[in-house]
């Protein structure tokens, strides 16, 4: 987990962020939201515990990736993202380490990622 703590910790900062704007939505948004983001840190920190390179850190990564994808479409549907705030710029950091971190946990698969559709 050291490897990773700049992305941990803006793992944590992004749920947070979600924590705190949940209130404010309809209850069926607020628990997508929640559910997606506690998805997201539990499988990212899966995937930080797990053999680096092996199958299981790769599907654990996708997995968050994924999740988090999730958490921006709740954000979007309900009128909640909104460029440049805190949660925003999270969110866009933590996808982007997300995504190198994929693509580095699939080097050990060849390449190939654990889900169809996010490979090339």
């Amino acid at each position: 987990m050291h490897r990773h703590y700049l992305s941990w910790g803006f793992a944590q900062s992004f749920h947070r962020s979600c924590l705190m704007l949940s209130p404010a939505l309809p209850l069926q948004t607020q628990h997508r939201l929640l559910r997606s983001v506690e998805l997201m840190l539990q499988s990212f920190a899966r995937g930080l515990r797990s053999k680096s390179e092996s199958p299981e850190q790769a599907r654990c990564f996708a997995t968050a990736l994924l999740t988090l994808r999730d958490c921006r479409e709740t954000l979007e549907e309900s009128g909640n993202w909104v460029p440049h705030t805190d949660c925003v710029q999270r969110y866009e950091v933590l996808h982007s380490r997300l995504e190198v971190l994929c693509w580095d946990s699939a080097s050990g698969e060849h390449g190939q990622l654990p889900f169809p559709g996010m490979g090339v």
